[in-house]
């Protein structure tokens, strides 16, 4: 199992695994059977300690090639490398539960280090892949929010401050896209067939209150704008492509202490009845 004489371990109680550093030059991770999960490769000179950060999941190892490497066990790669000063090889490393701050010390001193990222993980979003991203365009008082669409039918409504998930809602058909009207707390979403879907994100999974089907794919007729000779020669438009959803407050005290009414009422579901067919509702 080793070939050569192990220079530093560390047990990991969250992936019940172990990690040992050999003189071989490689950081490998084992199973609680002794399983191989995952072998690092990456330093020239002997791993003189290892750490473990359990609130990031991260690997710190410190070499006598004067370096101290960060290893991601979930992407199982290298994330960075921190090169010391060379009469300095570090001996070993440690640091605190949170992994913002850690130390090494070596034979000329003590070094306290500290981790920055450029990017940090804001929100998971499960399933398929994110094919839309709309931002809601009001100013404050108002709250920020993101608009995610994913995979054929996913929506959901995130808080762009804290990453937070608001609501979502799943589609029976494949959306095309979808545009959110904050102020009404209104969803649109435009499925493959055409139809037009208006959903209430006061709830959570997100409420369909009224949908339009077939909308704009009849005759053209004298409202849309074409001659009779057009009317007459052009071929009947087909299932929409694409949906902007286009908001204006003229009052704008008067909207926000409107939305912060709608507010109190989060949770309840109430289906409209309209008429689809009165032009007010087109």
């Amino acid at each position: 199992m080793f070939h050569r004489d192990i220079t530093a371990m560390v047990f990991c109680s969250q992936l019940d695994a172990l990690i040992t550093a050999s003189e071989e030059l490689s950081i490998r991770v084992w199973g609680p059977d002794w399983d191989l999960r995952m072998a690092f490769v990456g330093h020239n000179g002997v791993v003189s300690s290892l750490f473990f950060c359990p609130a990031a999941s991260m690997l710190l190892s410190a070499s006598q090639d004067c370096t101290i490497q960060c290893w991601s066990l979930t992407d199982g790669d290298v994330v960075e490398c921190v090169h010391v000063e060379q009469e300095a090889p570090p001996l070993c490393i440690r640091g605190n539960k949170k992994g913002d701050t850690f130390f090494s010390f070596s034979r000329q001193g003590v070094d306290v280090w500290s981790v920055r990222s450029l990017y940090t993980l804001h929100c998971a979003l499960r399933g398929a892949p994110l094919r839309q991203i709309l931002t809601s365009p009001v100013p404050a008082p108002y709250p920020k929010r993101v608009l995610c669409l994913s995979g054929d039918s996913d929506i959901t409504l995130v808080a762009a401050e804290t990453g937070a998930v608001l609501t979502s809602f799943r589609a029976q058909q494949r959306l095309l896209c979808a545009d959110y009207c904050l102020q009404r707390e209104t969803l649109l979403a435009l499925t493959h067939t055409g139809t037009v879907l208006q959903a209430s994100t006061l709830t959570n999974p997100i409420s369909v209150m009224q949908e339009w089907q077939g909308r704009g794919q009849g005759v053209w007729r004298r409202k849309d704008h074409v001659t009779e000779k057009d009317a007459q020669t052009l071929p009947p438009p087909g299932p929409a492509q694409c949906l902007v959803l286009y908001s204006c407050v003229s009052e704008t005290q008067e909207a926000v202490e409107e939305w912060r009414s709608m507010q109190q009422r989060r949770g309840s579901s109430h289906r409209k009845t309209a008429n689809l067919d009165d032009d007010e509702n087109k």
